[in-house]
């Protein structure tokens, strides 16, 4: 298309505006983050290969790229942009494995508050991928004693959910009810269709513990999860990054010990 065609010509003059100038610091540092833009924009367009070329790039620089700009760009959003892209391959697993060569080597600002949330989101999730559940936690509990996200009430919410989840995988009952029962009273303000995914949610978490409520529980926690995808698609959307497929409800029958 024209738009297309005119994105990658603006791409191309960025690049080569900047290999003029090779002594310059300032261009030198800013090289990394039109890679960055690069791989965004051809990932949104799901032009994977021509998007793998400049995700190899930051990625290999991922330590730097995340320590060195995270005060003043949102570096944050290649963990999202990189969790997708793992997603979209099925290689989800493979993030945990990947991420000790290099997380003790960086050093994201807690001064960030919406980085450092998505930073420990992706960690967390990387583990939960890796099956890594009580390593998912630590991740979660160490924001919560650092960063206070109250005053952020969906990501929050979001943050308690995906931690009751956790919970319940790990046969930790008491715990799963208490931080479920803490997100269903913050959102009591809230119109009860505004936030019927988050209400879904609970549900699929809480199937864990009392399947028995059920007739036929497997079933109940399908449609569940069936509702909980066609739902979760306003301003209230939760679990971005959580992949609802036939993994996630074996996780969840195999919690609520329902023979598969």
């Amino acid at each position: 298309s024209v738009d297309l065609e005119e994105s990658d010509l603006l791409l191309k003059n960025l690049r080569d505006t900047l290999k003029k100038y090779p002594s310059d610091p300032v261009y030198h540092h800013i090289d990394r983050l039109l890679d960055f833009l690069t791989f965004c924009y051809f990932h949104k367009l799901k032009l994977n290969k021509k998007a793998s070329e400049f995700f190899e790039l930051v990625n290999e620089d991922i330590v730097k790229f995340l320590t060195y700009f995270n005060l003043n760009f949102f570096t944050a959003l290649f963990l999202n942009m990189k969790m997708e892209r793992y997603q979209r391959f099925d290689h989800e697993e493979k993030l945990f494995e990947e991420n000790k060569q290099v997380i003790d080597n960086i050093n994201f600002s807690t001064n960030n508050t919406a980085g450092y949330v998505v930073f420990t989101n992706y960690l967390a999730l990387s583990a939960y991928y890796a099956g890594e559940y009580t390593e998912a936690l630590k991740h979660i509990n160490r924001l919560r004693g650092r960063v206070n996200i109250k005053k952020y009430m969906i990501a929050d919410i979001d943050m308690k959910l995906f931690t009751a989840l956790l919970y319940a995988l790990t046969n930790e009952q008491d715990l799963c009810e208490q931080i479920l029962g803490s997100a269903k009273r913050q959102i009591r303000i809230f119109n009860k269709k505004d936030v019927r995914n988050i209400r879904i949610f609970s549900k699929i978490v809480a199937s864990t513990y009392k399947p028995e409520v059920y007739i036929n529980p497997e079933l109940k926690i399908r449609s569940y999860v069936k509702e909980f995808e066609q739902c979760n698609k306003n301003e209230f959307k939760v679990m971005q990054y959580l992949k609802l497929d036939e993994k996630f409800i074996n996780k969840i029958l195999s919690a609520a010990k329902i023979k598969i």
